[in-house]
């Protein structure tokens, strides 16, 4: 939510982890599941690493957004599926 994977995992990790063992799941799925998810954050647009590599290579970041909608969308589902199976 926030573009950078860090950033998710500090703020909303907690959170995430609090609410999943409230419904049953065990911590060690809880915190792997938020560390897991949290990577998709520099994929997913707003992503903070494609607003700096666009400044940087003057690339459109219009662009990179919409590149990294596919993969994020795909490494998402990918994920829900394991999470499911687990």
């Amino acid at each position: 939510m926030s573009g950078t994977a860090l950033a998710d995992a500090a703020g909303l990790g907690p959170i995430e982890i609090k609410a999943m063992k409230a419904h049953g799941y065990e911590t060690e799925f809880a915190v792997g599941v938020t560390a897991a998810s949290a990577t998709l954050g520099p994929l997913i647009p707003p992503s903070l690493p494609f607003v700096i590599y666009g400044m940087m290579a003057n690339v459109s970041i219009g662009s990179l957004f919409l590149a990294g909608l596919l993969p994020g969308a795909v490494l998402t589902i990918l994920m829900m599926l394991t999470a499911w199976k687990c």
